[in-house]
């Protein structure tokens, strides 16, 4: 098979290349969490450092505090804007990839004519990255960050193992282009990586009517972390261009990229219902060796939900209790990637179909 390669580097060094012994054995990708979303302790929140507490008595203090995290976020937002100015190579590149505060509705991502055809796929995990200011030893305790449990993932569903499955690109009627088989390829992926060839119970996706909505429904043996998953893109991006390969010879270099906002639905202990949201980005890049071979990388970003990133950038009160927000914070740590994860990827074409 063609082998893809990597996101390399960063401000901390190349990816570390496993996540065993750092994730605690209830949130490993390879352990079934049993967690519920919403059961959380005072203790276990972060708290930045670099503002002083609040007291009390300075109502007046915490008006103009509220009023500046205002305009923080207010520039920060100009700054988001700004850098989605710039090419998804050169943000894949240097990671500058914030999440998303308004977007418009996507429409049906198309693929070179090249990517038509059924591949035999192999991905392999290259490594992770936590990027974010927030101490690893907090973040490997929230349940939210994706990633950390099974199917927390629907297009990677095991984090730090590997698979083999099937793709299918295809056109949909004469002089169309391009697209995904979004049900084949999703029945693939999830149960190649949930090791059971029936995991997937039924899949509602219709690429004509709403191509930003995918209804999975899972067998009840397949995982219990969710018996139900939607999944929403609320973004869509690609770009084609070339790029030199090993040889010096310039080839076809296509990049998408998917903001999605993944909702997990299930039973948990004494059969109460629970809901985990999580919030991702997913860019590929595909580069054309031949007709038969293409290599590239999966890369995805994980970001923490609002509540979570309420608690994670709010100050003290000074006689105690709960955490008050920072609004000056709240929505860098919103929008701020909080881990990074890198995979291989390479696609072999099988003939004939």
């Amino acid at each position: 098979l063609c082998k893809g390669g990597g996101i390399r580097g960063g401000r901390r060094g190349r990816p570390r290349k496993s996540l065993e012994g750092l994730i605690p054995d209830r949130l490993n990708p390879r352990v079934l969490a049993r967690r519920s979303v919403g059961h959380h302790k005072q203790s276990s929140t972060w708290v930045a450092s670099s503002s002083s507490p609040w007291a009390p008595s300075e109502a007046s203090a915490s008006k103009r505090a509220f009023l500046a995290g205002l305009g923080s976020t207010a520039s920060l937002v100009g700054t988001l804007q700004m850098a989605s100015a710039a090419s998804l190579r050169d943000r894949l590149n240097a990671k500058k990839l914030e999440k998303s505060v308004f977007n418009q509705i996507p429409g049906l991502q198309e693929y070179p004519d090249w990517m038509e055809g059924t591949w035999e796929a192999e991905c392999s995990f290259d490594g992770y990255e936590f990027p974010s200011s927030i101490p690893k030893s907090q973040l490997v305790k929230d349940v939210t960050v994706p990633g950390f449990q099974k199917i927390s993932i629907a297009w990677i569903p095991d984090i730090g193992s590997e698979a083999k499955y099937s793709l299918r690109f295809y056109r949909p009627g004469p002089s169309r282009k391009v697209i995904s088989d979004v049900p084949y390829n999703l029945n693939s992926i999830i149960n190649s990586y949930l090791r059971n060839p029936a995991a997937v119970q039924s899949l509602s996706y219709e690429a004509n009517k709403n191509p930003n909505r995918v209804t999975i429904n899972l067998n009840p043996d397949a995982t219990r972390n969710a018996a139900r998953i939607e999944l929403f893109t609320n973004g869509r991006e690609s770009e084609l261009t070339s790029k030199e390969d090993g040889f010096g010879v310039s080839r076809p270099l296509f990049l998408t990229s998917e903001t999605l906002r993944q909702v997990n639905l299930g039973y948990g202990e004494y059969k109460r219902s629970k809901e985990l949201v999580l919030d991702y980005q997913i860019l590929y890049t595909y580069q054309l060796i031949n007709d038969t071979c293409v290599m590239g990388t999966i890369s995805t970003v994980g970001y923490i939900q609002p509540n979570e990133a309420m608690l994670y950038s709010g100050t003290p009160m000074r006689s105690g209790g709960p955490v008050r927000p920072d609004m000056s914070r709240i929505l860098n740590a919103a929008t701020q990637p909080v881990v990074f994860y890198s995979h291989k990827l390479g696609l072999t074409r099988v003939t004939g179909k």
